[in-house]
């Protein structure tokens, strides 16, 4: 017996095969092959190795310029062609039937000198000129990919500028082969090929960081400022959905967005190298305003002028006289009686000396976040007395630049103030530094003062977690009906358990279960996605992606 080897199989036949001639070995060689179905594997190369799959890939490209071109001229008639295609399938899925030919054609409008809406003129002139370009198909793999990636990106760049070249044309013609080519033969290729492209042009989309829709005037202009400031609400938070808050998972803030919150407060206070507000932090934050005030104010006594006196007495009405005033802390009451002292008796002293005020200064921001509302107002008007008096001294010297560098410093330190008030009463959160818009939100209240507070009168910090508590803040844990949202998403898991187990019993049942309560993350993670969220909060990124539309609707 002799043994052959016929496309990678062996075979034994007899040993008189060795007598044959050349021919006849090769004739038997084929009949032994087509029998046992011993068929040559074709090659992903045309015959010619590398120099011919270069051919193949440049033939390529030389097609798909031209093949790019028409499609752009030829877009409404494939446009027209699309809407056709989809009436005529409507027709058919109602009806059971293909539609009469008189319907099809009522479907092919005609303009004057019998120009038809849903032909591709172009391509019908350019495969007359050029049948051999317009008309070539790639041998190679390597090729298929150039054609289409080149028609792809001639298109875009022809609708929407070479901008739009890559990101709507090359990226979403390779996609669009490679979906093709994975599919290639099956009933979802065509559909294969769209989802492919059409994604990857959302995906490679800029993200917009203004929101433009979901919700009205107001909301829009909170939301696109707390995004200035590094926290992003979601669609759901944008529009208060309480569905779709539900189905992203943020009925309350998420991790991300109450970090970015804490860090966006900090940098209210100065502070842009931290993430978390704690006592450390705060120190340092502290001193570093204390620090920056105190290189400011250090050489600057305070001239006693007749509006500080004015100014003094009318605290002194509103804060320490009568029986409220009997509250207000012996420091702070011994502030304001120094201060009259000079301001108000004539043929004191001429100023009030640095060292002092810087005194006055810190004794006075301590109390201005007191539980005490009478305190806390007395503190601040006192806080405020010694600052404005201080700028004015500044302004007589000339030092506008310090004049604007303390005014900075100020608000830096009333949202220090408000900071420090808030991560005292957060609990194990607040002592980690976490700091959430609820309790920001109340010690800015605190700090400036529910009147302040009320007609935005308060700091950026103020207006900061104004903004986060409308727009991130913790939503109802009780949906309409009285359900709580917990209950209605863990019933997921139930009614998965549910059916499973009518369709399959105990196993069935602990698949379904399975599936029902993994359903909620993978909505989350949908719901979350940034291309999903883009184009929930501004549609007008499927505007532009429209350039890839020549080489979507070409395929």
């Amino acid at each position: 017996m002799a043994t052959l080897e016929i496309n990678g199989k062996r075979v034994e036949v007899d040993d008189s095969f060795l007598t044959l001639s050349p021919e006849e070995q090769q004739s038997t060689v084929d009949e032994i092959a087509a029998q046992m179905g011993i068929v040559e594997q074709p090659s992903e190369e045309p015959e010619g190795g590398f120099m011919a799959g270069a051919k193949d890939v440049a033939k390529s490209i030389g097609a798909g310029i031209p093949s790019g071109i028409a499609s752009v001229a030829d877009l409404p008639a494939m446009v027209g062609q699309l809407g056709q295609a989809g009436v005529i399938k409507a027709y058919e899925m109602i009806t059971g039937e293909r539609p009469p030919a008189e319907f099809i054609r009522g479907l092919q409008p005609e303009l004057p000198l019998g120009i038809n809406l849903t032909k591709p003129y172009a391509r019908m002139a350019a495969e007359k000129v050029a049948p051999d370009v317009m008309g070539f198909e790639p041998e190679t793999r390597l090729g298929k990919y150039a054609k289409t990636g080149t028609e792809f990106t001639t298109g875009a760049a022809l609708t929407g500028g070479m901008g739009s070249a890559v990101r709507y044309g090359l990226l979403p013609g390779l996609a669009s082969e490679a979906a093709g080519q994975m599919t290639e033969g099956k009933a979802a290729e065509p559909y294969a090929r769209t989802a492919a492209a059409l994604g990857t042009a959302l995906l490679a989309g800029p993200r917009s960081a203004v929101y433009t829709r979901g919700a009205g005037a107001d909301e829009l202009e909170m939301a696109n400022r707390l995004s200035r400031a590094g926290v992003k609400p979601t669609a759901g938070q944008l529009a208060d959905s309480p569905n779709l808050m539900r189905a992203e998972g943020t009925s309350g803030p998420t991790g991300k967005q109450i970090e970015d919150f804490t860090k966006a407060a900090l940098r209210t206070a100065g502070n842009t190298t931290d993430k978390l507000a704690t006592a450390p932090v705060l120190r340092r934050t502290q001193n570093t305003i204390t620090k920056g005030m105190n290189d400011i104010l250090k050489d600057v006594d305070v001239p006693i002028t007749t509006n500080l006196g004015q100014r003094t007495l009318s605290v002194a009405d509103d804060y320490f006289a009568g029986s409220a005033g009997g509250q207000i802390p012996p420091a702070l009451r011994r502030i304001n009686d120094s201060l009259l002292d000079v301001a108000t008796q004539p043929g004191g002293a001429s100023s009030i000396p640095a060292a002092t005020l810087r005194k006055w200064r810190t004794t006075a921001g301590a109390y201005t976040s007191s539980p005490q509302e009478m305190t806390r107002e007395a503190a601040h008007a006192l806080r405020e007395l010694i600052d404005d008096a201080s700028e004015a001294a500044l302004s007589s010297l000339g030092r506008a630049d310090d004049i604007e560098k303390l005014g900075v410093l100020r608000n830096q330190y009333r949202n220090f103030l408000t900071i420090a008030d808030a991560s005292t009463k957060g609990g194990r959160q607040g002592a980690r530094g976490i700091l959430t818009p609820e309790r920001v939100s109340s010690a800015a209240t605190r700090t400036v003062g529910k009147t302040n507070r009320a007609t935005g009168k308060g700091t950026d910090l103020t207006e900061l977690s104004n903004d986060a508590l409308a727009m991130i803040g913790a939503a109802p844990t009780t949906a309409p009906g009285a359900f709580r949202n917990v209950a209605i998403a863990g019933g997921g898991a139930g009614a998965g358990a549910t059916v499973g187990s009518l369709l399959g019993g105990l196993p069935g049942a602990m698949i379904g279960a399975g599936v029902g309560a993994t359903t909620p993350l993978m909505v989350q993670g949908l719901t979350r996605n940034p291309t999903v969220q883009n184009l929930l909060t501004n549609p007008s990124a499927l505007t532009q992606s429209a350039p890839v539309l020549p080489g979507l609707l070409s395929q």
